[in-house]
């Protein structure tokens, strides 16, 4: 994870869960920082409901630090990308 998470005040702006949701998402990455959890199992595993993971996920892909290449067209679940941090 980027130390300008903390530097540019990027916490305050995610929040707890969606910090949470990207700390997730960034140690359960592969060495190309993408992810393939569902996101029952993401829910389940860091103790949220689903509709509050699915605003953090959300919030995330609104601030391109995440993105989602779906299964399939339609689908929720998918491939999810852990991006290099914005510039701000």
């Amino acid at each position: 994870m980027d130390a300008r998470l903390l530097q540019e005040d990027w916490l305050s702006r995610l929040g707890p869960h969606a910090t949470a949701v990207l700390a997730f998402l960034s140690i359960a990455a592969d060495g190309e920082g993408a992810s393939f959890y569902l996101r029952e199992t993401m829910a389940m595993k860091i103790g949220l409901d689903r509709r509050e993971l699915d605003r953090c996920l959300e919030r995330l892909l609104e601030l391109e630090l995440v993105a989602l290449r779906p299964w399939s067209a339609g689908r929720a679940d998918g491939v999810w990308q852990v991006l290099p941090m914005p510039r701000r």
